[in-house]
């Protein structure tokens, strides 16, 4: 066993406790799986404490630098920065203190729902459980900025404009994800996991996007699932979030299944199948602000809410390295009307389309399975020096 994990046996105990043991030909192949688990989560405590440090000096920096915060909004009001056209004409939001009571007067009301898909769930969808910043917006769990339309009947304008290449969208119940629901259940994907020894490359939620962050881990995709959720005594450690482009888990939905009017806006975007990515999270893990090519995101089990802003957007550096959680909490509730990002809720059998170049974020609001098709080809240099 590697050194650096020989103080996790202690205090973690071991991770696979109560699942069938490995035959005597498993024993060595298993082993180092077992121990990147190990390693994993010592340095997920590690993490706790280094993000609690980082998110203090953040709150210390943005005391210090409050009078360039102050230029920047008097900036914002006088029109050099972006203002968002919904619909062509610029459509202000609620303030921030106003969703805050309308939050507390929901919460205080018994808001809560169930999702649709509970047998796939680890948590479900509580607002019980989660930060009423994280879930609600004016009061309400349900809310989008941007058209819904019925997947099994999108209207024929949709279809036949290519215009809507430009404008993200959300395509609802469609049937062939709805029909994935109980192939991709806990107890099934568990099962194909350990058929067939499956890993998953995982990496903390709060550093995916940081420059300098975490490397993705390799871990066994059964220790993943069981052990989502990490405690110390009766602190929740950061959630991790698995992201990994690859086709180790069987059965999932590739480019193919795209809408025909998707994949001819963008032919080239979505031939290509290694642009497919899995994405498997917890309740509060998710990604941070990043741009990439048009993509197109289902959701197979779980719930999301999404942060945009359209392509030519300017975000503020003081976001960059944010997980979406933190950024939530320290940035949010202090924009102006006129600045807030659009948003919307992805529900389980939801398609999303996010056109090239948009600034998106995404935090998870609910144990969540989902598969992105997204095109890489959006000015790849202009990308990564603006993402790091």
């Amino acid at each position: 066993m590697d050194s650096r994990c020989a103080e996790s046996v202690r205090f973690l105990g071991p991770p696979l406790a109560g699942r069938e043991q490995p035959q005597e030909g498993q024993q060595q192949q298993q082993t180092q799986g077992t121990d990147s688990w190990f390693c994993f989560q010592v340095r997920r405590r590690r993490r706790a404490a280094a993000r609690a440090a980082v998110t203090v000096s953040f709150l210390c920096h943005v005391c210090v630098s409050l009078k360039e915060l102050l230029l920047e909004k008097q900036r914002i009001d006088s029109g050099d920065c972006f203002a968002l056209l919904r619909g062509g004409r610029v459509v202000a939001a609620a303030a921030a203190d106003d969703r805050v009571v309308a939050a507390a007067a929901a919460a205080e009301r018994g808001v809560a729902a169930a999702a649709a898909d509970e047998s796939f769930g680890w948590s479900g969808f509580d607002l019980g459980t989660l930060p009423p910043h994280s879930a609600l917006r004016k009061g309400t769990e349900d809310f989008s900025d941007v058209p819904i339309f019925d997947a099994q009947n999108v209207p024929e304008h949709v279809k036949t404009d290519p215009s809507w290449a430009e404008k993200p969208f959300i395509l609802r119940g469609d049937a062939s994800l709805a029909a994935l629901q109980k192939d991709f259940g806990r107890s099934v994907l568990l099962q194909t996991a350990n058929l067939g020894n499956l890993s998953i490359r995982v990496v903390p939620s709060w550093s995916l996007l940081r420059g300098g962050g975490d490397e993705p881990h390799l871990l066994a995709l059964s220790d993943y699932i069981e052990h989502l959720d990490l405690y110390e005594g009766d602190t929740r450690l950061e959630p991790a979030y698995a992201i990994d482009p690859s086709y180790k888990i069987p059965g999932l939905p590739d480019s193919q299944v795209i809408d025909t009017f998707i994949r001819a806006w963008n032919r080239s975007h979505f031939e290509n199948p290694a642009s497919r990515i899995i994405f498997l999270g917890g309740a509060e893990s998710g990604v941070g602000w990043h741009r990439h090519g048009a993509a197109v995101q289902m959701t197979i089990h779980g719930r999301k809410r999404w942060f945009l802003y359209p392509r030519g957007t300017s975000l503020s550096p003081l976001w960059v390295g944010l997980s979406i959680a933190d950024w939530l909490n320290s940035i949010y509730p202090s924009l102006p009307a006129e600045s807030l990002p659009l948003e919307f809720i992805q529900k389980s059998g939801d398609v999303v389309y996010i056109p090239d170049g948009w600034y998106h974020a995404v935090i998870n609001l609910a144990d969540t399975l989902a598969v992105s098709i997204q095109s890489f080809s959006f000015e790849p240099a202009e990308a990564a020096q603006d993402d790091t």
